[in-house]
């Protein structure tokens, strides 16, 4: 069995541009991928997409993924949950991080689920006496 590596973020485009919380992501990214002596990747899903690769990589990514589809301008949280567990079940990274916005915080449940994910034992509930 393969293990995994590496650290991925996914990437909002909102108005037309890189959404801060995505540059915020890559900087914190990319210091935990030179951290664990790893690659940062990064995942940008939407219509008119592919033009802020160049961006992303001089944000600190090493690779990004995209998928650049028109019927995926609008967030649609079934479509968009199906691309990233496929790119993720293929990269196979060791973390993945999303922002705290109103996506991030409608996918990165169902994408844990998908996953099969499990919150790692140092970060399970504290003991109450």
């Amino acid at each position: 069995m393969s293990e995994n590596k590496g650290v991925m973020i996914y990437g909002e485009v909102l108005e037309g541009k890189l959404s801060s919380i995505t540059t915020e992501l890559l900087g914190c990214g990319r210091k935990l991928a030179d951290d664990l002596g790893q690659e940062l990747s990064a995942v940008l899903i939407g219509s008119d997409v592919s033009g802020f690769a160049q961006e992303v990589i001089a944000f600190g990514a090493d690779k990004v993924y995209i998928v650049d589809d028109p019927l995926l301008k609008d967030y649609q949280a079934d479509s968009y949950v199906s691309v990233l567990e496929k790119i993720a079940k293929q990269v196979m990274p060791q973390i993945i991080l999303l922002g705290q916005t109103s996506i991030g915080r409608d996918l990165t449940p169902r994408l844990a689920f998908r996953l099969e994910t499990r919150r790692p034992s140092s970060l399970s509930s504290p003991t109450h006496r």
